[in-house]
C-alpha cells in the first residue's frame, strides 16, 4: 500500500506481488558498480547532461543512509518553454525489471529493447519498449510488466511546458509488484470537512480520495469556522484509523506511506468472505506481528506475503497532533 499526506493529507498505495525468488522484494536489484555514469544522462533541448553519483544513489535508493537528493533535468529559460526532458539510466550489465515505481515529474517510461544498440537513442522509438502507467495514481506511479524483462537502460520522459523538470526517485524491482490501492475501497474513522474561507469553496477530504489518486488525499481533522481543531490529539488513548478493502483477496507484501504518521499498528482482515471488512468486528482483524520499516522518501513497510481483503492502520501518533 501507499499512504501520502499533502501536507497532512493521506494518500495510500498498496503493493501486491507475484513473487519470484528475490530475498528482499522491496530492495532494488542494483549496485553502484552496475551504473554506467557516462551513459546515464538527462536530455533537454537536445543536450545531454550527466549527474553526480550521490544523486543517482539517492534517486535509485541504493543506500538507505544516503541523503535525499533529486535529479533536476532542466529548467525553462525566460520566455521560452522547457519542452520534453528525458532521463536515461544506463547499466553496465542487464538488470531484470518486473515492475518499477517513479516519483517526480516523468509520466512515461520505457525499457531498452534487447536488440537495440546500447545505450539507446532517446529520440528513436524503435530502441525502446514503452510501459503504460495505470490510471488513478499520484506522485508515486507503479507499472508492472507482464513478465520480467532484462534490460540495460530505462528511459523516463517528462513533458513540461514550463518551469523545471525533476526526478525524485526511481525504484526498480525484479518482482512483479502491483499498486492495488486504485482497486480498493477506502474508509476512515473521520474525514475533515474544510469550510469555505477567503472565497474558496468548502471541501471534504474523503478517504476515497486515496483510491481515486487525488493528490489532496485524506485528512482526518482540521480547523473549523472558528479556527479551532475540536478533536483530541491522536494518541494511544484516542487513536484513529484508516482502512482499505477489496472485493477479492489480495496478496500484499508491503506498504508505502507518505505522510505524517509516526506510530501505528497494521491489521489485516481475517473474517469470512461474506463479510465486508468495514463491518468486521475486532476478532476478525489480526495484527501484523512483524514488519520491516524504512523512513526514506516516505515510509516503506515490508512484511511476509499476506492474503487478505482488508488492511487497517490504527494510528496512535502523528506529527501534527490531532490531524492525520
Amino acid at each position: 500500500m501507499r499512504l501520502r499526506f499533502v501536507p497532512s493529507a493521506l494518500l495510500l498505495a498498496a503493493l501486491c506481488a507475484n513473487f519470484s525468488s528475490a530475498a528482499v522484494p522491496l530492495a532494488p536489484p542494483l549496485s553502484v558498480d552496475q551504473l554506467d555514469m557516462e551513459a546515464t544522462v538527462a536530455i533537454s533541448n537536445g543536450a545531454a547532461a550527466p549527474t553526480d553519483l550521490p544523486t543517482l544513489i539517492s534517486v535509485l535508493s541504493l543506500n538507505d543512509q544516503a541523503s535525499d537528493k533529486r535529479w533536476e533535468g532542466g529548467a525553462a529559460l525566460p520566455g521560452k518553454p522547457l519542452g520534453t526532458v528525458q532521463y536515461r539510466f544506463a547499466f553496465k550489465t542487464p538488470v531484470t525489471v518486473g515492475s518499477l515505481l517513479v516519483f517526480g515529474g516523468p509520466r512515461a517510461a520505457a525499457l531498452l529493447k534487447p536488440d537495440a544498440p546500447y545505450p539507446g537513442d532517446p529520440t528513436n522509438p524503435d530502441h525502446w519498449m514503452p510501459l503504460a502507467f495505470p490510471r488513478r495514481q499520484t506522485s508515486g506511479r507503479t507499472v508492472t510488466l507482464e513478465q520480467p524483462v532484462a534490460t540495460r537502460a530505462v528511459l523516463l520522459t517528462d513533458e513540461k511546458s514550463r518551469g523545471r523538470s525533476y526526478l525524485e526517485g526511481l525504484r526498480i524491482w525484479t518482482d512483479r509488484l502491483h499498486n492495488v490501492t486504485p482497486q480498493g475501497i477506502a474508509y476512515a474513522e473521520r474525514e475533515y470537512y474544510k469550510p469555505s474561507a477567503n472565497f474558496s469553496s468548502p471541501f471534504t477530504y474523503h478517504a476515497a480520495l486515496v483510491t481515486k489518486g487525488d493528490s489532496r488525499g485524506w485528512v482526518s481533522a482540521g480547523k473549523d469556522t472558528e479556527g479551532l481543531v475540536t478533536v483530541p490529539a491522536i494518541s494511544d488513548v484516542a487513536p484513529t484509523w484508516f482502512m482499505l478493502t477489496w472485493d477479492e483477496p489480495q496478496t500484499l507484501r508491503g506498504l508505502w506511506l507518505d505522510g505524517n504518521l509516526q506510530t501505528y499498528e497494521i491489521d489485516h482482515f481475517i473474517g469470512a468472505d461474506s463479510v465486508n471488512p468495514r463491518a468486521g468486528i475486532d476478532a476478525e482483524w489480526q495484527k501484523l506481528s512483524t514488519f520491516e520499516r524504512l523512513d526514506k522518501r516516505g515510509t516503506w513497510i515490508e512484511f511476509a506475503p499476506t492474503k487478505t481483503r482488508g488492511i487497517r492502520l490504527r494510528i496512535t501518533k502523528v506529527a501534527d497532533g490531532a490531524i492525520a
